[in-house]
């Protein structure tokens, strides 16, 4: 274990903690900063143009900007105590308290309205028994993965099978492309019976031939439990984001164990307690992968709320069935997912790059319709299919939401996965980073009744990601599996890789991405990512379809299916460096990849016949594509027949080969 990874380790690690009969941890937070100033800290870091670009806080600089006075706390500390809470203390975040204290207490605290101004909100634990991997309702221990392994044997199989090397092929990534700093830093996250065994994945690395070590993972937190189904969401993560970000030191946190945060709402309060604590510790992840989630708070309340107008079913009874469906409804409260929400600024503003799965039931479920033999789930599946139900943490502004593709026909056509989450959030307004490429979709789309979705809310997902027909190996069976938790940690793990060039030329890594994303999206269309124009949010993983009516249409550029389109138009290997103008880029058909300035013709990756065109050239500070093309060989395009490899075809032309050793710019055409 490297010393950096020890450290995030000893300090992230959290002791189980017993439920006492009437006491409960509960989480108190502070009000000071105001949110939109906390967003314009984040801002001004993470906007390409801004001369403040990359300027991400220490653990210590987060909390001298968030803290409130020394007098406030103790104002808050004192009433706490007086009013029966014990052990409060102030967490490092600054902004946040813990405390114990009864249900009592509690309730007497939230209703008491001359409690402290800087008293914003209380969130309290809800420890249940420890997970074994059959809570919640569920007919067998693993039933999603067994499920989604079953539809795949099933269903009409992509041509290729998407392992880790398939899918950098396709993206145009070198094989031998792997992390070479010990700086670099990934994990992945979850709670419940999330773990992973060491001896999956070397069986995994030797099946599909990846060149991996499994002394780069690292187990914190809890024990998983082999069996569960978040202990195969947790081998598919680790999985993917290792074998992507090859190299990279890999941490598997699991933070609460408690039966609950497996499937119900337990998960949410662990989720910000987890966001909360890692966003304050003194050394964090570059890239964090979520692939676990639900619907959102306000998806839920909503959902009931419409319920108990039809009369035939109370807002509790309708809260009461939802909360008991596995991973369906996993948080309590607006003001948990806000206080989330504004956990992932902080950790943005540490240079975390958060991913997040945006769920696999299209934009009216989490991953399936409810219960058809109750009366409530069918009320509840008509209701959904009227309306966009998004999901979180996926719906967060703060978070790159990672949708799915397939290749039904292999990789070079990628369409949108059948289930792709997708949607606007109810509770988080857009910001303007997206405003634009949201505005082009509204006016080029049909789109569904007013009343379905909320026009102004957060747009998701941001990328989409190859989400089909993956495998993988949990607890030493094979699996070929799939969802948006396969596409997001092969997301992260690409991340990972453009980090590591970053730190070795002295740059920051990318942390808060979509800023990036959506700039490099309206500057080079048709370069940076691969627009599909096909395909509907209609449908669940489990082949349940809704009206298209009251769903999302894919269509040119940004759409809520895949985002800012499929990564095969490689954002990461191409236009997330765009600015940097000190690396080398390879452009393969719509594919595009970043080498070292200094790399030789020997060195270039051999590529496959099956790509349209292949062009070099040095990123000259300032210069878009089209400026390269005329500044390239006094204009001179070169075409040559795609009979011969890419190799052959820069070995004919020893002038440019002799000017890239130069670091400056030539490029080949290699036309079918």
């Amino acid at each position: 274990v490297k010393p950096k990874t020890m450290f995030i380790v000893a300090w992230l690690c959290l002791a189980a903690v017993s439920a006492v009969a009437t006491e409960r941890d509960v989480l108190v937070s502070l009000r000071h900063v105001q949110h939109s100033a906390l967003e314009d800290a984040l801002m001004v870091r993470a906007m390409p143009s801004s001369p403040h670009y990359g300027a991400w806080l220490s653990h210590s600089e987060l909390a001298r900007l968030v803290a409130p006075p020394a007098a406030t706390v103790q104002e808050v500390t004192r009433y706490l105590e007086q009013m029966g809470a014990l052990n409060v203390v102030q967490r490092p975040s600054g902004d946040h308290l813990s405390a114990r204290m009864t249900l009592d207490v509690f309730q007497r605290i939230q209703h008491d309205s001359a409690r402290p101004l800087a008293l914003h909100a209380m969130f309290p634990h809800h420890p249940t028994s420890i997970a074994t991997g059959t809570s919640g309702q569920t007919s067998e221990v693993g039933s999603k993965w067994a499920r989604l392994h079953r539809q795949y044997l099933q269903s009409t199989k992509p041509l290729v099978l998407g392992d880790p090397n398939a899918q950098k092929q396709a993206y145009g990534v070198p094989l031998s492309q792997r992390v070479t700093n010990t700086s670099c830093s990934q994990m992945v996250w979850g709670t419940g019976t999330y773990g992973f065994l060491k001896s999956d994945l070397q069986e995994f690395y030797k099946r599909e031939n990846i060149v991996g070590d499994v002394d780069t993972l690292h187990k914190a937190g809890m024990d998983g439990i082999p069996g569960g189904d978040n202990f195969g969401e947790a081998s598919l993560d680790v999985t993917y984001i290792s074998s992507m970000g090859l190299g990279c030191q890999t941490t598997v946190y699991n933070s609460d164990n408690a039966s609950d945060t497996e499937w119900s709402k337990g998960f949410g309060s662990a989720q910000l307690s987890f966001m909360e604590m890692l966003a304050s510790a003194p050394t964090v992840p570059q890239v964090l992968s979520l692939s676990l989630g639900s619907l959102s708070f306000e998806s839920c309340d909503f959902l009931c709320r419409e319920v108990a107008k039809e009369g035939k079913f109370s807002y509790d009874e309708c809260s009461n069935f939802t909360s008991a469906q596995r991973q369906v409804c996993m948080f309590n409260s607006a003001a948990e997912s806000d206080a989330t929400n504004t956990a992932f600024m902080k950790l943005g503003l540490r240079g975390v790059t958060i991913v997040a799965a945006s769920g696999d039931g299209g934009s009216h479920f989490s991953f399936q319709r409810f219960d058809v033999l109750s009366g409530l789930g069918r009320a509840l599946n008509e209701i959904s299919c009227q309306h966009s139900m998004p999901t979180f943490p996926s719906a967060s502004p703060y978070v790159t939401s990672v949708g799915g593709t397939q290749w039904t026909d292999g990789p070079t056509t990628p369409v949108p996965w059948r289930a792709s989450g997708s949607g606007f959030s109810w509770q988080f307004s857009r910001l303007g980073y997206q405003e634009a490429a949201v505005q082009a979709y509204f006016n080029s789309t049909k789109l569904p009744p007013a009343s379905a979705f909320n026009r102004a809310g957060r747009g998701y997902p941001d990328v989409a990601a190859l989400s089909d027909g993956t495998p993988m190996i949990d607890n030493g069976q094979y699996l070929v599996a799939g969802g948006t938790s396969a596409s997001t940690p092969s997301f992260g793990g690409l991340v990972t890789l453009l980090n590591d060039i970053r730190i070795s030329k002295g740059l920051p890594v990318l942390g808060f991405l979509n800023p990036r994303i959506y700039q490099v999206a309206a500057a080079h269309p048709n370069e940076a990512f691969y627009d599909m124009t096909t395909g509907t949010s209609a449908c669940t993983s489990a082949d349940f379809c809704c009206p298209e009516e009251y769903s999302f249409l894919a269509a040119k550029g940004w759409d809520p299916l895949t985002g800012a389109q499929e990564e095969q138009g490689s954002e990461e290997w191409g236009g997330a460096s765009k600015r940097d103008g000190d690396v080398s880029a390879v452009f393969v058909s719509s594919i595009r990849l970043r080498l070292p300035l200094n790399a030789s013709s020997s060195s270039i990756p051999l590529l496959t016949t099956h790509m349209h065109t292949f062009s070099l050239c040095c990123a000259r500070s300032g210069l878009t594509a089209v400026e390269w093309t005329r500044q390239v060989l006094d204009g001179r395009f070169i075409f040559v027949s795609m009979q011969q490899t890419v190799q052959h075809c820069i070995s004919l032309f020893p002038k440019e080969r002799h000017w890239l050793n130069r670091q400056c710019c030539f490029v080949v055409v290699c036309s079918m």
